[in-house]
């Protein structure tokens, strides 16, 4: 009979892929070196050098995006959030915006406002057949 191993799922480490890579890193290594071998194969109207060059830097790019991790927090992640604080505004002030004059025009009466309610408890003194409840009684 086999033994069975019970793994612990309650220690919150990211599984690992390739060695001591996880699945993200992974993919991010991988765009890092496709965009790499896209740029030396399909620049070609750059000089051998240039292409070099750039398919190097975009290898490092790919290489620092999948390892570094400053705070436990990937590069992308530091990229996004650098962006979003760029392009938001710095102070945000409320304003009272003005109403829009359709929404409060009334265009008729509603019928549930034009409605005669009997009272419940009324009616069985007026009708001597009916029982507390406002059924009839046979």
């Amino acid at each position: 009979m086999p033994r069975l191993h019970e793994m612990p799922t309650h220690l919150n480490v990211e599984d690992t892929l390739l060695g001591p890579l996880t699945p993200g890193q992974v993919a991010r290594l991988a765009a890092g070196l496709s965009l790499a071998y896209l740029t030396w194969d399909q620049l070609t109207v750059l000089s051998d050098p240039l292409r070099a060059a750039l398919a190097c830097l975009l290898v490092l790019a790919g290489v620092l995006a999948a390892c570094c991790r400053p705070a436990g927090v990937g590069l992308d992640a530091w990229a996004f959030a650098a962006l979003t604080f760029w392009f938001r505004p710095r102070r945000l002030a409320w304003a009272r915006s003005e109403p829009e004059l359709c929404d409060w025009r009334v265009l008729s009466a509603p019928d549930w406002a034009e409605l005669d309610l009997e009272l419940g408890w009324n009616i069985a003194e007026a009708d001597p057949r009916r029982s507390s409840t406002g059924l009839l009684r046979s």
